[in-house]
């Protein structure tokens, strides 16, 4: 195809470019030509494109069924789980910026259970009931996982301690 030439410049006739912005043109026939040889907006770049992007995306759909099938908890089933919680985070809110207050977030760790209501997929990772990932599980029993989530907070507090007085 040809470039489209008004007055004394040439444009491109797939209507490529940003549109915010104007349209690209050319002082001369050569440079257009070579534009539109290889223009990112031909028909059958475009096609190429979107059936690329088409197969990606069935190909991801098709992992997440598959993940979603092998999930190790069902829906109905009871689990047990610590659940992480940032009490202070780095950075709050300030007028209209964010402000960096704290080099390290404050955390704290709970043992919950709970009755999975919903499986999907976040990032590629099985989530349970929208906010509950496979690594927070524990099979033990409660009380033992109560006793984990205490040692994890005395862990957090030792390691913002520690990393307080390295600096």
């Amino acid at each position: 195809m040809q470039p489209v030439k008004k007055g004394k410049l040439y444009y491109c006739p797939y209507d490529c470019g940003d549109k915010r912005f104007p349209k690209p043109k050319w002082k001369t026939e050569k440079g257009a030509i070579k534009h539109v040889n290889n223009c990112a907006m031909q028909p059958e770049k475009v096609e190429e494109r979107e059936a690329i992007e088409e197969k990606r995306l069935s190909d991801q759909a098709e992992k997440d069924r598959i993940t979603l099938l092998e999930a190790k908890h069902k829906i109905g089933e009871t689990i047990s789980f610590i659940h992480e919680r940032v009490i202070k985070p780095t950075h709050e809110q300030r007028f209209n910026r964010m402000v960096k207050v704290r080099y390290e977030a404050e955390c704290t760790y709970t043992a919950r259970t709970a009755t999975i209501k919903s499986i999907s997929i976040v990032q590629g990772a099985v989530c349970y009931n929208g906010y509950i990932y496979n690594r927070d599980i524990r099979d033990d029993f409660f009380s033992e996982i109560e006793k984990e989530a205490a040692k994890m907070r005395v862990d957090h507090l030792a390691w913002l301690k520690t990393c307080s007085d390295l600096r």
